[in-house]
């Protein structure tokens, strides 16, 4: 994806096509997935959202700049974690980890 300027987060959103394991290990090896592509998170973090008793887990990587994150993108996105295809997309401004954690 092309972007005019800056990208529109440095946060990302991971999702897959199964719930993602809410294991410490998975967080970590999640983690070294983006440090190994030379992009190393500031944080992960996932969070579980009830919508109408509907729960949706969220997982966001947080990364240094906006670039970062465009660069994590494209290197991450569609790879597999533990047999798992990995989408990532930009958090939206809604949807971003606090600043004051």
């Amino acid at each position: 994806a092309e972007y005019m300027g800056l990208p529109p987060s440095n946060t990302l959103r991971v999702k897959s096509f199964h719930i993602l394991p809410d294991d410490e290990e998975f967080s970590s090896e999640l983690r070294q997935a983006f440090t190994d592509a030379g992009l190393p998170p500031v944080r992960c973090e996932m969070k579980y959202v009830t919508k109408d008793t509907n729960q949706r887990q969220m997982v966001f990587v947080q990364l240094a700049t906006p670039e970062d994150a465009l660069h994590a993108m494209v290197a991450l996105h569609n790879s597999k974690l533990r047999g798992l295809r990995l989408w990532l997309t930009f958090a939206r401004n809604s949807e971003q980890i606090e600043e004051d954690f």
